[in-house]
């Protein structure tokens, strides 16, 4: 709940600094700003990029579900797809 708190606030600020803004664009602006900080700090606490030799989350939880790296693999759509192939292979 407390990041539609933090859009919500966002979204009064900008209603606030700029008076010809609708409130869903605000919102919108709002959600978008605070969907960056979330990336940002994810990245900055080492969820989304490595800054070791150790696996960071997202890496953790592909391995576990059975994702191989793979030449030519440079998508999400197709790492799903894969690890959607390896579970099938498993069953």
């Amino acid at each position: 709940m407390d990041f539609y708190r933090r859009v919500k606030q966002t979204a009064k600020y900008l209603k606030k600094d700029f008076k010809n803004i609708s409130t869903t664009d605000a919102l919108l602006i709002a959600a978008k700003i605070e969907q960056a900080e979330l990336i940002a700090n994810a990245i900055k606490d080492g969820l989304l990029v490595n800054s070791s030799q150790k696996p960071v989350a997202l890496e953790a939880i592909a391995m576990q579900l059975g994702y191989i790296d793979a030449p030519g693999r440079t998508d999400v759509t197709e790492a799903l797809i894969a690890i959607h192939e390896s579970l099938e292979n498993r069953a």
